[in-house]
């Protein structure tokens, strides 16, 4: 049995595997962890709190590795036990915890205000196209002449 913490929760956990997993949005290698854990009731409640949140911190003493993760796609939880008989419970979780890829929103919000920025542009264009038109500067055939030209 290995020994990790979540936020400071110690669990001993059985079937421990680490192996890496490519990151859809960075194309980074990212850790991934497989293991089962026992807890017994109270505990219980607060594994699910701890895997619910956004992100948490874990840590593996004997590696000395710790890093902030995610709860992966394939964790579950089971009970044994009957919990109108039985005094305490065991709950045996499965877990898949993933190294915690932050994306910023800094590269969303930049995403946004690139495809804003582009639409200005063909605006300020296609004022620029209508004044030209307009004025009798340049005809369309000759307008659709050189988009052509250019544009191959």
């Amino acid at each position: 049995m290995k020994k990790i913490f979540i936020d400071n929760m110690e669990l001993l956990v059985d079937k421990y595997s680490r192996d890496y997993i490519k990151s859809e949005v960075s194309g980074k290698n990212l850790i991934r962890i497989k293991c089962e854990t026992i807890v017994k009731d109270e505990e219980n409640d607060k594994l699910k709190k701890l895997l619910e949140n956004h992100s948490f911190e874990l840590s593996i003493p004997d590696e000395k590795l710790s890093f902030t993760a995610r709860r992966g796609e394939i964790s579950y939880s089971y009970t044994e036990g009957n919990p109108f008989k039985d005094k305490t419970i065991d709950y045996t979780h499965v877990l898949e915890i993933i190294e915690f890829e932050e994306i910023k929103e800094t590269k969303l919000s930049q995403g946004i205000s690139l495809e804003t920025e582009l639409a200005q542009v063909k605006n300020k264009l296609s004022i620029i196209e209508r004044v030209l038109l307009s004025k009798g500067i340049i005809s369309k055939a000759d307008l659709d002449q050189m988009l052509k030209n250019n544009l191959d």
